[in-house]
């Protein structure tokens, strides 16, 4: 009896002994394991895709891709890699790529042309390589569709524009120039900041047309949303008038021919057509519109004419045209009419509404990426 008590204390002991021992080699592994770092992965894929390719071991590749994708997420590297295997594998499917294809062969052509310079991370060189030499492999095959040609020739190397070759033969490449008006489309919806330098001719109607044609010039601040933008406008306008034009001030009515406009205002333009290069669309505005018929002077000799200003509200309407050049820079063209009605309180009947016509030579804040070379 006494032997079977001890044996049973024996037992129990170790047991808890090999638990406890257990317990604290598990929590020091927990707290002491290493995680792979995405640096490390990337450079062992660098190692071992070649000789995986070189031994055909597609699915070795691809599961090595599996890992690669899991420690260091959507990198390009990866999705480039992925494209030339299931081009390989005669797997390819445009509709599994068309979300990011022409941003990713554009992304790829700019990187092979600078991977090899001082300031690109060096680990990266045998990568590129290594892909250069898988496209132009591919290309020695005749099973390539036209599209799978045109992947491989920009990831050998020898499409150094894809965005451009695209355009320039969208009949040959039909879908992916599909694909690369959309990819633009859907980058110029964006939200962006505009800054616009205006300078036009301002034509008076109606009575105030004493005043004549004026040379503007002006700045707009604002931002465009798709197909909607809004502008803190500011333009001022120069020369004396054509004829003169008298104001009361005092009792009294003085000829002046002095003038200097202004307009500040709100304008807000929806364009009813958006397309990739340019833009057509309509104008409303408000704003606070005058002119100055005089100046104080270094001695105030002028300080009878004061108030120095007539102003009016402004509400205008009229159609605007932009032509892009690029991401950044367009230029447009506005025309509108603004709706006005200067008071000279006894003064020269000045009622009347103008015309106006604006060159505008436009900024924005639009990323000028690499589809810059699409313009």
């Amino acid at each position: 009896m006494k032997s079977k008590l001890l044996l049973l204390a024996i037992t129990f002991l170790s047991v808890s002994f090999y638990q406890k021992a257990t317990a604290q080699t598990s929590v020091e592994e927990a707290m002491t394991k290493t995680h792979p770092d995405c640096r490390d992965v990337f450079l062992n894929a660098q190692e071992l895709l070649p000789e995986l390719y070189k031994q055909k071991s597609f699915d070795s590749l691809k599961k090595a891709i599996d890992i690669w994708r899991t420690n260091c997420g959507p990198e390009p590297e990866i999705r480039y890699t992925e494209i030339l295997l299931s081009i390989e594998r005669s797997s390819f499917n445009i509709t599994q790529n068309d979300s990011d294809l022409i941003d990713l062969l554009i992304t790829y052509s700019f990187a092979l042309k600078n991977y090899n310079k001082p300031y690109y991370y060096k680990p990266y060189q045998p990568y590129y390589k290594f892909s250069t030499t898988w496209a132009k492999f591919l290309l020695q095959r005749n099973d390539l569709s036209s599209i799978e040609k045109f992947i491989c020739n920009v990831f050998a190397g020898n499409i150094k524009e894809p965005a451009r070759e695209i355009k320039q033969h969208k009949e040959e490449y039909a879908d992916l120039n599909s694909m690369l008006n959309k990819e633009l489309s859907e980058q110029k919806k964006g939200g962006s900041a505009e800054y616009t330098i205006i300078t036009g001719v301002w034509s008076p109607t109606g009575n105030a047309s004493l005043l004549g044609v004026h040379p503007s010039i002006g700045l707009q601040f604002g931002g465009r949303y798709d197909r909607h933008q809004i502008d803190i406008t500011m333009q001022m306008r120069f020369v004396n008038s054509v004829d003169s034009y008298t104001v009361k001030r005092n009792n009294n009515l003085y000829y002046l021919d002095h003038y200097f406009g202004y307009y500040l205002g709100l304008d807000y333009n929806y364009y009813f057509v958006n397309k990739i290069k340019y833009d057509v669309g309509t104008i409303a505005g408000i704003g606070f519109d005058g002119f100055d018929i005089a100046v104080s002077g270094d001695n105030h000799e002028n300080d009878y004419l004061k108030p120095f200003s007539i102003s009016s509200l402004n509400l205008n309407a009229g159609l605007r045209f932009n032509y892009i050049f690029n991401p950044r820079f367009y230029l447009g063209l506005q025309g509108r009419y603004n709706f006005m009605n200067y008071g000279t309180n006894g003064g020269s009947n000045l009622n009347g509404d103008a015309f106006s016509l604006d060159l505008i030579l436009g900024f924005t804040t639009r990323p000028n990426n690499v589809y810059r070379h699409y313009y």
